[in-house]
C-alpha cells in the first residue's frame, strides 16, 4: 500500500517524519498487520533509534 500528500515546503527530514506518521495512522485505523516500514533516509533512522525525533513532530 502507498499513497501520495501535499506536504508544504519543508525540509526532507520533516517530511519524511510526516510520510512515517501518515503511514502509522493509516495501519492503525486500517488493522493492518503485520506492518513493514521501509525508509532510505538514514537520517531519521538515526533519530528513531535514538529515540531523539519528539522535537521534529
Amino acid at each position: 500500500m502507498g499513497f501520495v500528500e501535499y506536504t508544504p515546503l519543508t525540509d526532507p527530514i520533516r517530511a519524511e517524519l510526516q510520510a512515517l506518521r501518515r503511514g502509522l495512522a493509516i495501519d492503525v485505523n486500517h488493522d493492518l498487520s503485520p506492518l513493514e516500514i521501509n525508509s532510505d533516509s538514514s537520517k531519521l533512522i538515526k533519530m528513531l533509534k535514538n529515540g531523539n525525533c519528539s522535537t521534529m513532530i
